[in-house]
């Protein structure tokens, strides 16, 4: 039986946990990044939006299947 083998890296892991802090301050060092989630989250629910054939605009469905009782 071979020993389960990790993919964790210890400098990975020490690197990212030295920059916590930093990174949930909005006027830290990492302000272009908190500055362009409005925009991605914009994208990413336009994606998710389309996908659904929802309208953001008026969050109505697209799009909805004839009813039974429609025929």
């Amino acid at each position: 039986m071979q020993a389960s083998q990790s993919t964790v890296d210890p400098a990975e892991i020490a690197k990212f946990q030295a920059m916590a802090d930093e990174w949930w301050d909005p006027n830290g060092k990492f302000k272009p990044l908190h500055m362009l989630n409005p925009c991605r989250l914009d994208y990413i629910t336009r994606q998710i939006a389309a996908e659904f054939d929802r309208d953001l605009a008026n969050d109505c469905l697209l799009y909805t299947s004839p009813s039974p009782r429609d025929s």
